[in-house]
C-alpha cells in the first residue's frame, strides 16, 4: 500500500512528539527540547533529546534519529503501515483508501502467495537429492542445518518439474507467479539452486537462482553441460518487483533497529553470510540499487551502510547508489560507505571467521557526500 506523502506530513503535523515519546521514556523540559535516557543505547547521562519544533528526536550518543513514524517502528517495534495507521486514529484523520484497481491488485497477489509457498517447500525437498549443488553450498559453509533454516532448495528440471508438483494449479496462476514461463509453459527455473525471497512479512514472493559451477562450461546448469547466466531471478510479475525488492529484509529490520546499523550488499549469499554473523544485512535483486530500494532501506535505518566488494566494479556500484540517493538524502536520511579491501567481498571474509575485520570496515564507513566527492576528484584527476 503506497501512502501519499502529503498525508505522512499531515501525520507528522498532527502529532506531538514529545507525548508519543513520554509515553516510554521520562523526558525533562530543557529550554525548548526535551531531555532524557536514550533508549536504543545503555547510558548514565542523558544524550536523547526530541524537539517538537523540528518533529524529531535525537541520540548523539548512538546516533538513533527520527520522526514520530519511526519511534513507532523502532521503539515500538511496530511495522510501516501499523504506525501510519495508529498515529493518523490518534491525529482523527482517516487513513487513505485503496482504490478499486489498488484492492484488485491486493487480491490477486493474495492469490498467488500460496502456490509460492508451496513451490518453496517443493524446491527445498529437491535439495538432498543433488549431489553437484550441495558440494557447492557445503564448499561455502553451508551445512544441511544452515540450508533448512534459510530455505536454499533446488530446482531440478523438467523431468521432475514444479509444474507437476502443483499439477492441481491452473497455469496462468502458475505463469503469473513466476514459476512457468514459455510457449510450453515449462519451470522457470531449472538446474539450479533456489533462493527464496521475502517480503518484509516473510512471505514468499519470488526467487533468486544460482547455477552451479561446470568444470567445462563455467556457470550453468549442473551436469547438462548448458551454460548460462550464474544467477537469474523470478520475473516481475502481481507479486515479484525486482527494482522495489530488498533481499533479507524480513531477517534484517527487527535486528536493524536492535543494533541501530543496516548493512546493504550486492548479493544474497553476501547477504545471508553478514546475516549468520550477526549483521543486519539486505541486498538488491540485481546488480544496481534502485531509488525504491534505497527508500526502503530509509524505512528502516537512518543511515544504511553500502559495503561493496573491495574492486572497481565494487566502487563503481557504490558511487551509482549515491548518486541515485542524492534526490532523497535530508537531515536524518543519507548513507555511509564502506569500502572492503581489494579482493574482498562479504561473504569470503564472514567465512573465514572475520568478524571483527567486518566490524571495522562499518565503522570505518565514509559519509556520502565525502565519498562521492573524492570519487569525482578521482575521476577529473
Amino acid at each position: 500500500m503506497t501512502i501519499p506523502q502529503s498525508f505522512l506530513e499531515e501525520i507528522r503535523a498532527r502529532t506531538v512528539l514529545s507525548g508519543l515519546v513520554s509515553a516510554r521514556v521520562k523526558i525533562v523540559r530543557k529550554g525548548r527540547e526535551f531531555e532524557g535516557l536514550c533508549p536504543f543505547h545503555s547510558e548514565k547521562t542523558p544524550s536523547f533529546t526530541v524537539s517538537d519544533e523540528k518533529g524529531f528526536y535525537h541520540c548523539f550518543g548512538c546516533g538513533a534519529h527520527g520522526d514520530a513514524i519511526r519511534w513507532l517502528t523502532d521503539a515500538g517495534g511496530m511495522g510501516f503501515i501499523d504506525a501510519v495507521r495508529q498515529l493518523s486514529e490518534a491525529a482523527g484523520l482517516t487513513m487513505p483508501e485503496r482504490s478499486p484497481e489498488a484492492a484488485k491488485r491486493e487480491e490477486r497477489r493474495a492469490g498467488l502467495l500460496p502456490l509460492l509457498e508451496a513451490a518453496q517447500a517443493f524446491y527445498a525437498g529437491q535439495l538432498e537429492a543433488c549431489g553437484a549443488a550441495r558440494e557447492y553450498l557445503a564448499e561455502r559453509g553451508w551445512d544441511g542445518k544452515a540450508c533448512a533454516t534459510y530455505g536454499i532448495g533446488w530446482a531440478p528440471g523438467r523431468s521432475l518439474s514444479v509444474r507437476s508438483a502443483l499439477a492441481g494449479a491452473d497455469e496462468a496462476e502458475l505463469r503469473a507467479a513466476g514459476l512457468i514461463a514459455g510457449e510450453k509453459n515449462e519451470d522457470f527455473l531449472w538446474q539450479r539452486i533456489t533462493i527464496p525471497v521475502r517480503d518484509g512479512r516473510g512471505r514468499v514472493i519470488g526467487f533468486a537462482a544460482r547455477s552451479v559451477e561446470n568444470p567445462s562450461t563455467g556457470p550453468g546448469r549442473a551436469g547438462s553441460g548448458v551454460a548460462g547466466p550464474k544467477y537469474v531471478n523470478s520475473p516481475d510479475g502481481p507479486v515479484f518487483d525486482k527494482g522495489r525488492t530488498l533481499f533479507n529484509l524480513d531477517r534484517a529490520a527487527a535486528l536493524a533497529r536492535q543494533t541501530r546499523r543496516l548493512v546493504v550488499v550486492e548479493g544474497q549469499f553476501d547477504a545471508w553470510a553478514l546475516d549468520r554473523v550477526g549483521f543486519a544485512a539486505v541486498a538488491p535483486m540485481g546488480s544496481a540499487l534502485t531509488e525504491a530500494q534505497i527508500e526502503r532501506a530509509w524505512r528502516v535505518s537512518n543511515v544504511p551502510v553500502l559495503m561493496f566488494d573491495g574492486d572497481a566494479a565494487g566502487r563503481a556500484a557504490a558511487v551509482r547508489a549515491c548518486e541515485r540517493a542524492l534526490a532523497g538524502v535530508g537531515p536524518g536520511r543519507s548513507l555511509a560507505i564502506a569500502m572492503l579491501p581489494e579482493g574482498e567481498d562479504p561473504d569470503g571474509l564472514a567465512r573465514k571467521g572475520c568478524k571483527k575485520a567486518l566490524t571495522a570496515v562499518i565503522d570505518a564507513a565514509r559519509p556520502l557526500d565525502e565519498f562521492l566527492f573524492d570519487a569525482i576528484m578521482g575521476e577529473a584527476a
